[in-house]
């Protein structure tokens, strides 16, 4: 499996370099994900291409598949950028809000969750 997602993300950097085929690239590396679901490389090219093609939605699935297969201080890094797709892009802050929460719960005080947060709720008259 390892080898077949190595070759998928070959052929999607071609697609997408070579080619300027960014549809072709994000299906090849939708192809490595299946062959291998936690493979960085795949993981970073795809959310890479996604937020090229500007489609916010595919990007947000990427970053919750990059989320599983993340641990330590990487965990908090992805949740802000799905704070960021969610509260700028996607214009949910609802949903924004809720990513911010898992980042809350894991450390309370963290500054930035929490200056974050009291925008997003200030904004929205959630007070």
């Amino acid at each position: 499996p390892q080898e077949r997602a190595e070759l998928w993300v070959r052929v999607g950097a071609l697609r997408a370099r070579s080619l300027d085929d960014r549809d072709g690239a994000a299906a090849a590396y939708r192809e490595a994900l299946d062959a291998v679901p936690g493979d960085r490389g795949a993981l970073l090219a795809l959310e890479s291409l996604e937020e090229e093609r500007a489609d916010w939605n595919a990007l947000e699935e990427v970053l919750l598949q990059h989320l599983q297969v993340t641990s330590g201080d990487e965990v908090h890094e992805v949740l802000f950028r799905l704070v960021e797709n969610a509260d700028k892009r996607l214009e949910d802050r609802d949903r924004a809000v809720g990513y911010l929460k898992q980042i809350l719960d894991a450390n309370p005080s963290e500054p930035r969750a929490v200056a974050h947060l009291e925008r997003l709720l200030a904004a929205g008259e959630q007070w």
